[in-house]
């Protein structure tokens, strides 16, 4: 691989940074080997500055990065999608907050209008029975 021994290879793996390593190794969790992705290789060639043709050849390149510029536009559009819903639901989460607050308000006052409108309590049997007599306001 790249003219590399097999010991170099493992050595320069050991030393790559944690991200790097994550992004350039590929396990797969039945198999105990590691393999190389792309990126790992490009790391390598560009570690020991030997030029990385890449697996593929002729004009499949130049698809390739058409395909993952593409990509990565319509990565770029759904984040940007993405922000815009979170945005709304925000402004929805306020509306709702608002709505709350406000039938609160309402339930508190209904309440309050229903305790004024109570008919006044009469006195009461024993009162009007043994003659007690309270004096109105």
């Amino acid at each position: 691989m790249l003219g590399f021994s097999a010991k170099t290879i493992r050595r320069d793996i050991a030393s790559m940074p944690d991200d790097v390593r994550k992004m350039s190794l590929a396990c797969p969790s039945d198999v105990p080997v590691m393999s190389l992705t792309e990126y790992g290789l490009k790391w390598l060639a560009e570690k020991h500055g030997v030029p990385f043709l890449g697996s593929s050849s002729d004009g499949s390149s130049g698809q390739q990065e058409e395909k993952q510029e593409s990509e990565n536009e319509l990565v770029l559009s759904l984040l940007e999608q993405l922000r815009q819903k979170d945005i709304q639901i925000a402004e929805k989460d306020k509306q709702i907050a608002q709505l709350m607050e406000q039938a609160k308000n309402y339930q508190v006052l209904l309440q309050a209008q229903q305790v004024l409108s109570l008919p006044a309590p009469k006195r009461s049997f024993f009162k009007r029975l043994f003659g007690i007599h309270e004096e109105k306001e």
